[in-house]
């Protein structure tokens, strides 16, 4: 990650919600960005606060980034998902699950404020799980998903989130028939 002339290690994931680990709420994971500078410190927690707010989820929620990637302006693409977090309880304690996860694409500019996609934060992206992300010099935006009915590519217009129909087959490629 490039901030001015300076690199900078952008870590993201997830974090347990609670180490007391009673409840599947408290496996259920809250999304994580941390600037870490080149001397190994860890910089402001500011750094795209607004969409932590915003993905930081409410009881039986679970959020957290997949992929991640900056183009060459500074310009800072995270991909993950929100999905609900489902208790079902047994003799032996309790099984989790993670049902109707919605998948989505987010914008950092290089200051670290939110770039919005019209008047939301996020892009919804119904493609699945997005394992990479690759900005084009083009201005377009190459994604990997990890799903087996959907499609392989996804190419996408990295201002708009939308789908760049030009690319692939109308916007997406199948890898495996």
């Amino acid at each position: 990650f490039k901030s001015g002339t300076v690199t900078k290690l952008l870590v993201f994931g997830s974090q347990r919600k609670s180490q007391a680990s009673s409840t599947c709420d408290d496996y259920a994971a809250t999304p994580n960005l941390r600037l870490i500078s080149e001397t190994g410190t860890v910089e402001s927690a500011t750094y795209g606060s607004v969409l932590l707010t915003y993905l930081n989820p409410t009881s039986n929620k679970r959020a957290l980034f997949t992929a991640a990637a900056q183009d060459s302006t500074g310009v800072v693409f995270l991909a993950g998902l929100i999905s609900d977090v489902l208790q079902t309880d047994n003799v032996s304690g309790f099984s989790c699950s993670y049902p109707n996860p919605s998948y989505f694409l987010a914008r950092i500019n290089p200051d670290g404020s939110v770039y919005r996609f019209g008047s939301d934060i996020t892009k919804t992206l119904n493609y699945g799980d997005i394992t990479s992300i690759l900005p084009m010099e083009n201005g377009k935006l190459v994604l990997t998903t990890l799903e087996s009915t959907g499609p392989d590519v996804i190419f996408l217009d990295a201002t708009s989130g939308e789908l760049e129909t030009s690319l692939g087959e109308s916007g997406t490629v199948d890898l495996v028939d």
